[in-house]
């Protein structure tokens, strides 16, 4: 019986010390620990005029500052629903322009964008980034013209 109030002690004096410990997540945005990436707005599109030969579209973007973002990712599609893949990474928030020339011929085209942040900026690795929210799906799209 003593073995039993001792082990029941025991777990209650644990349970009264662990209450008092931090328990907080380092990557809840609340914490104010970490830099959360913002959402990529005023997306425009233009392309290469009727009759070029090399065709591209040039994407610009609000830019965000270097506090906001790290850099961005750019995702197309040749359908507004289809399946986006990731054309380009670009590192650094002064970016806001990307021309896209990459097997560009003539038809629909649609992007999504998002940034992204390191979770040390001192210290920028590719394994340990957040990505932030894309754009609306399919939006914007542009039709490069013959």
């Amino acid at each position: 019986m003593r073995q039993i109030t001792k082990l029941l002690f025991v777990i209650l004096l644990v349970m009264i010390t662990a209450c008092g410990l931090d328990w907080s997540n380092p990557l809840d945005p609340a914490n104010g620990d970490i830099r959360v990436p913002k959402l990529v707005t005023g997306i425009e599109l233009s392309s290469s005029g009727q009759g070029a030969t090399d065709k591209y579209i040039d994407i610009t973007w609000s830019e965000l500052s270097p506090s906001e973002a790290d850099g961005y990712f750019i995702y197309r599609s040749r359908s507004f629903d289809g399946t986006f893949e990731l054309i380009v990474e670009l590192r650094g928030a002064e970016d806001n322009h990307y021309r896209d020339t990459d097997r560009i011929v003539t038809g629909a085209y649609f992007y999504k964008m998002s940034s992204f942040v390191y979770l040390d900026p001192s210290n920028p690795n590719d394994n340990e980034r957040l990505e932030g929210p894309l754009n609306r799906p399919g939006q914007p799209g542009i039709v490069v013209p013959k």
